[in-house]
């Protein structure tokens, strides 16, 4: 017996996809800075030195007197030799009354006054090495510095996003089919 035989043919669907990719860029411009850096103040203080030389012996002792300094002078030489002459006076008169001495009494006074006398010598530097005086009075500096702070000034800018989004696009390439065939 012949059975009939049922034959299925079938085709399958197929889908066809297209794809477009996503695209980002992004940018970001560069940040603007501006730095400075003022200068610090500086001052300084001083107060003068002083020096103060005083040479009033030093002019003396090379006779060279101011005026009321050499009128002072004067009058205590002047008053010594009042002095010498009067205590030399005074001796010249005991000896002329004095009888126990013998001999020319008038003469020996004349000898004493203008006979030779004994001149004393030495060396002596004019003026003197520390007749000049001299006074130092030191100055003073006071130096401050004040730091200026540093300004920094930034200003930045936002990142740039651009997107364009991505497509998928479907369709079918082969329609699906079924044939079915009955074979004797």
């Amino acid at each position: 017996m012949n059975i009939p035989q049922i034959q299925i043919h079938t085709t399958r669907a197929q889908i066809g996809m297209e794809t477009t990719n996503a695209q980002v860029s992004i940018s970001q411009p560069r940040a603007e800075q501006h730095i400075e850096q003022p200068s610090g103040i500086l001052e300084i203080r001083t107060t003068r030195g002083q020096i103060t030389a005083d040479s009033s012996q030093a002019w003396e002792e090379l006779g060279i007197y101011s005026a009321p300094r050499a009128i002072q002078i004067m009058a205590q030489k002047a008053k010594a030799d009042v002095f010498e002459g009067m205590r030399r006076v005074a001796q010249e008169g005991r000896q002329l009354m004095d009888l126990t001495q013998k001999g020319n009494k008038v003469a020996q006074i004349a000898k004493q006054r203008f006979g030779p006398k004994l001149v004393q010598s030495e060396m002596k530097f004019i003026p003197s090495v520390d007749s000049v005086k001299v006074y130092n009075t030191p100055g003073t500096t006071e130096i401050n510095h004040i730091p200026q702070p540093v300004k920094i000034d930034v200003t930045t800018h936002k990142p740039e996003f651009e997107y364009t989004p991505g497509n998928v696009e479907t369709y079918l390439v082969q329609h699906p089919s079924i044939t079915i065939d009955v074979v004797k």
